[in-house]
């Protein structure tokens, strides 16, 4: 169930993550913020959905239907998140572990998987097949897409925003270009482990 749950949050956030982003650009614009907090503001938004999702009430909203609702309760957790951000220079309050940069699938696994042993042998066996791809990607994209796959694992659809500045800073790289080399890398990889599979 955790994993569905898990998949469930990760479609959500695809499917309304272009509207939601817009929407952050458009009233960070008003605050005189750059696009980078918005993109802040919209991670603290989706985090703030995973842990109160049973908050929604399509009642208490004005919509007429259930995607209108909850893009305008988005809108809503957005704004709120904007003033906390104004406030205290963070809408997010990240614990020590999330300031971690993953740069190894040893590293990942036993972020992810803590202390218990059984966890990380599963989880080791499940990603030893990409030892021999992420070889192929430079050291930047190689960091930058084993620390978002982390804290996917940990049921995050973006590493929280102590992770990525702590990686901007680490590969001196704009948000812009982790998230480029993020997606350029999942494609590498896509591409590898597709080939795999239609070879057996």
């Amino acid at each position: 169930m955790p994993d569905d749950a898990k998949n469930a949050f990760r479609e959500f956030c695809q499917h309304f993550d272009d509207d939601l982003l817009k929407k952050c650009e458009i009233i960070c614009d008003k605050w005189n913020y750059s696009p980078t907090v918005a993109l802040e503001i919209r991670d603290c938004t989706f985090s703030r959905v995973w842990k109160y999702a049973n908050s929604f009430d399509l009642k208490k909203v004005n919509a007429t239907n259930v995607e209108e609702g909850i893009k305008l309760w988005l809108y809503r957790i957005a704004g709120s998140q904007l003033a906390n951000y104004h406030q205290k220079s963070t809408c997010h309050e990240p614990e020590k572990e999330e300031l971690a940069v993953i740069t190894s699938i040893p590293e990942m696994v036993a972020f992810a998987a803590g202390e218990n042993l059984e966890t990380r042998r599963s989880l080791l066996k499940r990603l030893e097949i990409l030892e021999p791809v992420l070889n192929g990607l430079n050291e930047k994209k190689r960091i930058i897409y084993l620390t978002y796959k982390t804290y996917e694992h940990l049921g995050g659809e973006y590493p929280p925003r102590s992770a990525t500045k702590n990686l901007r800073e680490r590969l001196n790289l704009a948000q812009a270009s982790i998230r480029k080399y993020y997606g350029e890398a999942c494609e590498y990889i896509d591409q590898y482990l597709n080939n795999i599979h239609g070879k057996k």
